[in-house]
């Protein structure tokens, strides 16, 4: 079952990965949410001040500036009962921090000076035990 379940979250997050870049968009001109289009069935996304969607491709992009903060949101088709966010990596170590609580649909992270990049997931799970968990790539 344990084994199933790691299988489900890899599958979601390998389905709805999303690829960050340092393009043409600025955070100082990032003020609106953003999220994919065309969404059906079971979906889920991370979406923030900074994070895009090409809305053909629905692929994301986002960027963070080094010594800054910024608010994400899960946000999925079902009502989520839980949400628990991770960091995957973070280049350098240490340079990502979690501000207050990793375990609601929001969450605050802290971008240190010499931020490069990271890659967080949030895994929200619905009352009937479905799971959903998609994986953020962030770059300066």
């Amino acid at each position: 079952m344990k084994n199933e379940m790691k299988k489900i979250i890899t599958l979601f997050a390998a389905l709805l990965i999303v690829s960050c870049s340092n393009d043409e968009k600025s955070i100082e001109t990032a003020t609106e949410f953003s999220q994919p289009s065309n969404l059906k069935g079971t979906y889920c996304f991370i979406s923030g001040r900074t994070v895009f969607y090409d809305q053909v491709t629905n692929i994301g992009s986002c960027i963070a500036k080094p010594g800054s903060t910024a608010n994400f949101i899960y946000n999925s088709s079902f009502k989520s009962k839980s949400t628990k966010w991770t960091i995957i990596s973070a280049e350098p170590n240490g340079c990502v921090i979690v501000n207050g609580n990793d375990n609601q649909s929001e969450i605050s992270i802290t971008f240190g000076s010499n931020f490069e990049r990271a890659m967080i997931n949030a895994t929200g799970e619905s009352e009937k035990g479905e799971l959903c968990g998609p994986t953020l790539l962030i770059t300066k």
